[in-house]
């Protein structure tokens, strides 16, 4: 009889061991249903993800999605596969023979996502689509054997051919801090919510922000507007120190006119920055190996600033006010109705030629302004067309 008690206390031992562990793995990925199914090996969650469609989709929906700072393993393997995180891995059953080459990973619940480690997937590389309408933060994440990443607090949708098809975002935040976010083994990396906070490094090949409330149609490549009960952000995108992106290149959309577009410590290191927005752009330390392009109605820099494309310089605005330093290594072409060139320590410094003037087809500006402020060429032509000049 002591025997037996004995042995019945070791099973209970061990059953509320098991159930103290729960909440810790439950609390990190908790799927939604039977279709997608969690173990844990190594006290890193692993996630049998469900059989993908016809077109390869792997659609998974969950409870909450959090990545821990131990890492988290998307298991796309239809046979046994080596993981960097937890050694040899048995295959995923649910696959079959096939494995997927897009897996969407949806939050139906009510909190938001903390991305604190690595994802990796097990088995064939793929690409991921972190989905949260809740927000996403993102502190020390970095991606294993993903070929493309989409963190976005959008809502996912398929077509009759089971293709990916829809995003349509509505509200929410992406936050990257502290430890940042890494992607430098990704193809691209895109952020799409209706606000993008950066307090922390971003490092990849291509990142993409695409904040605002808005339908995205992937079939067509086209973008629409949509309307959002929520209060209007004061920033749509917002680049804080320590914070920037450094990429090979750097693609920002902002469509929301209400939301504030301030960008600091973007570097590119082959090739282009592209900014567009629909509200007032405040640029600060900039630097593109490549074609800079900013658009948008209203474009600030303050005097703290420093912009330099070793290539070509574009800016097409209604109001252009500079304050810092605006270099390009090429042509600058300066495109806006008011420019002001203000302050002992503003310069707008082309090697090549310097276009100041309303538009691409010459149209004169109504003001161009340079109090006690520089503005030159190394070897080219200058410029400006304007109704009034104010030196």
């Amino acid at each position: 009889m002591k025997n037996k008690i004995i042995r019945y206390s070791t099973k209970i031992v061990y059953l509320i061991a098991c159930y103290l562990l729960l909440p810790v793995f439950g609390s990190a990925i908790q799927p939604a249903n039977d279709k997608t199914q969690l173990t844990v090996e190594n006290q890193i969650p692993i996630i049998n993800i469900a059989a993908p469609n016809q077109a390869g989709i792997s659609y998974n929906r969950y409870q909450q999605f959090n990545i821990p700072p131990q890492g988290a393993v998307l298991n796309n393997a239809i046979r046994p596969a080596n993981s960097q995180l937890v050694g040899q891995l048995a295959k995923n059953d649910q696959l079959a023979e096939r494995a997927a080459r897009l897996i969407i990973n949806v939050v139906t619940g009510s909190s938001s996502s903390q991305l604190n480690g690595k994802l990796e997937i097990a088995g064939r590389k793929a690409d991921v689509i972190i989905a949260n309408p809740n927000g996403i933060s993102c502190d020390g994440c970095h991606f294993s054997n993903i070929g493309g990443l989409t963190l976005t607090t959008g809502q996912p949708a398929l077509n009759q051919r089971g293709e990916f098809a829809h995003l349509r975002v509505k509200k929410g935040d992406i936050s990257i801090l502290n430890k940042g976010l890494y992607s430098g083994s990704q193809d691209y990396a895109e952020l799409i919510s209706r606000t993008v906070t950066i307090n922390a490094s971003i490092l990849g090949k291509t990142i993409s922000l695409l904040p605002g409330t808005n339908a995205i149609n992937y079939q067509t490549g086209t973008v629409s507007q949509i309307t959002s009960p929520d209060l209007k952000p004061q920033f749509a995108v917002n680049i804080t120190e320590p914070g920037g992106i450094y990429a090979n290149r750097v693609k920002i959309i902002a469509t929301e006119s209400d939301g504030e577009v301030k960008l600091d410590n973007i570097k590119t290191s082959e090739r282009d920055l592209f900014v567009s927005a629909k509200g007032k752009l405040t640029l600060g330390h900039i630097t593109t190996k490549g074609l800079l392009t900013a658009k948008a109605p209203a474009v600030i820099i303050p005097a703290t600033s420093e912009i330099l494309s070793k290539q070509d310089l574009l800016v097409e605005s209604d109001s252009l006010i500079n304050q810092g330093k605006i270099t390009a290594q090429q042509n600058m072409r300066l495109f806006s109705n008011i420019i002001r060139n203000q302050g002992e320590s503003a310069k707008i410094e082309a090697y090549n030629n310097l276009w100041l003037q309303k538009n691409a087809q010459g149209e004169p500006s109504e003001k161009i302004e340079s109090n006690a402020a520089a503005i030159s060429t190394h070897t080219g032509n200058l410029v400006l067309k304007a109704k009034q000049v104010i030196n």
